[in-house]
């Protein structure tokens, strides 16, 4: 799981002192009798195990010195299956040109069977 906020992440305490200013990002189950409540605290993004059947919510706590009024953006949320977490990318109705690579790398070494990530050894052509 993982996104986006213009403010620092952090852990759920009860020490306000410690989370005044930040945000707090959860997965919470919509029937409390399954009792997932994962909090991701300073670590964004995360991986987290969940019951595989369940409906769950995306919880975000701004935190304030309880006086204040403070306002956040969150962007980018991602929650996908699996152990390896990919990059965010805008859906195809959200995409834009910069979203795709603008160039594409060729490199032929007929001395060898590996690939070199030197990407000096390259020729660069850009994708029109």
């Amino acid at each position: 799981m993982s996104g986006k906020a213009d403010a620092p992440w952090t852990i759920h305490s009860t020490n306000d002192a410690n989370r005044k200013g930040k945000v707090g990002l959860w997965l919470m189950s919509t029937k409390p009798e399954m009792n997932v409540n994962i909090s991701l605290g300073d670590t964004v993004p995360k991986t987290i195990e969940i019951p595989k059947d369940g409906d769950y919510n995306v919880r975000v706590n701004t935190y304030s010195n309880g006086t204040d009024v403070v306002t956040h953006s969150f962007w980018d949320f991602k929650l996908e299956p699996g152990s390896t977490a990919t990059p965010y990318m805008p859906s195809f109705s959200e995409a834009t040109a910069e979203d795709y690579p603008s160039y594409i790398g060729t490199y032929t070494d007929n001395n060898s069977n590996e690939q070199s990530t030197d990407p000096a050894r390259y020729s660069w052509k850009k994708i029109e």
